[in-house]
């Protein structure tokens, strides 16, 4: 339990230092890309095929759908953190 990676996933009081605030983010944020990306991925890669059926172009915009996506989910990852 003296581990210092232990220390960061259980803090002993209340007042959370800067690396526990961090590593919870860290948990959060892989979190929801590990549950929430795999259930996207069908849309985004819809959204991907008709990009390219309709204008000939490259992934631009399906990457920044996607990006979008994860910011959304980032920013929750931040709420999450704070009501943690």
């Amino acid at each position: 339990m003296a581990h210092p990676t232990v220390e960061l996933m259980m803090p002993i009081d209340a007042a959370w230092s800067a690396e526990t605030t961090v590593a919870v983010f860290s948990m959060w944020a892989g979190m929801m890309v590990a549950m929430m990306l795999p259930a996207a991925a069908p849309m985004i890669l819809t959204f991907d095929a008709m990009e390219r059926r309709d204008k000939q172009t490259g992934a631009g915009r399906s990457i920044v759908f996607a990006s979008a996506y994860l910011f959304v989910w980032a920013a929750f990852s931040v709420l999450a953190t704070g009501l943690q």
